[in-house]
């Protein structure tokens, strides 16, 4: 009961205030499951924060977690800290706005390795740069969109080393930020 009464407060207070204008902060929390590009599923967290440079511009800070197994024999956790851009195609009047993003950060990875040929399993940490490219559509304050991660690999030997890529679905929710509809 307790839950259901937090979701119906969240959702009112997000109807009530509709996407964004110039000079608001935004705050966002996204969450959805991913596919790794060398199979697996995960899912993905984020909080996000922006600052409406423009009606549709925003630039944000993204903290990202994300939690996925491949095969069977090898996990990953990943934890990232992204500057974003986002641009919103959105006109005055319109409570439906598809945009596009992009952002660049830097990664922490811990990947254990569970194959079979090795009788104990394989732990590594590394960290590295990453970007990622999204798009996506916002009903008022609620979001949906597919974004593409790129992860740089480790060039270090002693590290386990696998492709980390991943495509993911998100779905998620603003505070804040304005209105768009006048």
């Amino acid at each position: 009961m307790k839950r259901i009464l937090i979701f119906l407060i969240f959702s009112t207070i997000a109807f009530k205030c509709l996407s964004q204008e110039k000079g608001k902060t935004r705050f966002g929390l996204e969450t959805g499951v991913l596919v790794p590009n060398e199979g697996g599923l995960g899912l993905s967290a984020a909080l996000e924060s922006k600052y409406n440079i423009r009606n549709n511009i925003s630039f944000g800070l993204r903290v990202e977690t994300l939690s996925y197994f491949k095969h069977k024999s090898y996990s990953a956790n990943i934890s990232s800290l992204s500057v974003t851009y986002d641009y919103y195609f959105n006109r005055d009047n319109k409570l439906i706005s598809p945009f596009i993003g992009v952002g660049i950060g830097y990664f922490i990875c811990e990947a254990m390795d569970f194959s079979a040929n090795t009788v104990e399993e394989e732990y590594s940490r590394y960290n590295n740069p990453s970007c990622f490219l999204r798009l996506g559509t916002e009903f008022g304050k609620f979001r949906i969109s597919i974004a593409y991660s790129l992860y740089r690999k480790s060039n270090e030997a002693n590290v386990y080393n696998k492709n980390n890529d991943n495509v993911s679905l998100l779905l998620g929710f603003y505070i804040g930020g304005g209105k768009w509809r006048k």
